[in-house]
């Protein structure tokens, strides 16, 4: 409403549902029978989690407006949604251009006004198990005790091959470059120099090429101590 003054509000424009799934277990390898014994004590905790969007106020109609605000009946709230790559161009006067699929399979390099069916489901950015492990040693009054954790079942957006202009050298460039297409060279990877894009856009960050595993373990934490 232009009366007011704001370009925008922050509104609650959608319905999710969230359910899971969490497991605790514990097992004594060794029970010491007194201070001087050995004893080691496990820990674990599973959980699970699918959170679906039920409901959608006002849905997405483009494919850069879903990319942007993810929410769609049916998927979880963080999804990313991505362009399909279709290689690159070798037509005159488009070559070293990334291509992305379009309608009716056709090939554009910049399909960002279309149709939201053109976008690829390529999973969510919120893990969907997390697994927590405790090992606990004690021995003669000292202890360790070791924590890890597992984040697991979703994915990132992360080293995009982004397309450059063919002046562009005032600055660092992917080492990706460094396999660029050429036409005796015809790679995934969009071209520079004289094959570099004459229009930049912003699909190849958004491209089913950028999506990774996102999946990690890790020590969270380690505590070494002696009891007096």
């Amino acid at each position: 409403d232009p009366t007011i003054g704001f370009t925008s509000i922050v509104a609650n424009a959608a319905s999710i549902r969230n359910r899971g799934l969490e497991i605790v277990a514990s097992y004594d390898w060794f029970v010491p029978r007194s201070r001087n014994d050995f004893s080691w004590t496990t820990s674990m905790t599973f959980t699970y989690n699918k959170n679906e969007v039920t409901e959608v106020e006002n849905d997405a109609t483009t494919a850069s407006r879903l990319i942007s605000t993810p929410y769609k009946v049916g998927y979880p709230v963080n999804t990313l949604w991505s362009y399909q790559f279709a290689g690159i161009s070798d037509e005159i006067g488009m070559e070293g251009q990334p291509l992305f699929y379009i309608e009716d399979g056709g090939k554009s390099h910049n399909p960002v006004g279309r149709g939201i069916e053109i976008l690829e489901f390529s999973g969510q950015s919120d893990p969907k198990y997390i697994v927590g492990l405790d090992n606990t040693f004690k021995w003669n009054g000292i202890s360790l005790g070791i924590v890890l954790a597992y984040y697991g079942g979703h994915k990132m957006r992360c080293l995009a091959q982004n397309e450059t202009f063919s002046t562009a050298f005032y600055g660092p460039l992917g080492s990706y470059f460094n396999d660029a297409w050429t036409p005796e060279n015809p790679t995934s990877v969009p071209g520079i120099g004289q094959y570099a894009s004459s229009e930049l856009a912003g699909e190849t960050m958004y491209s089913n090429t950028a999506v990774h595993d996102a999946s990690f373990i890790k020590l969270r934490n380690m505590v070494l101590g002696y009891t007096i």
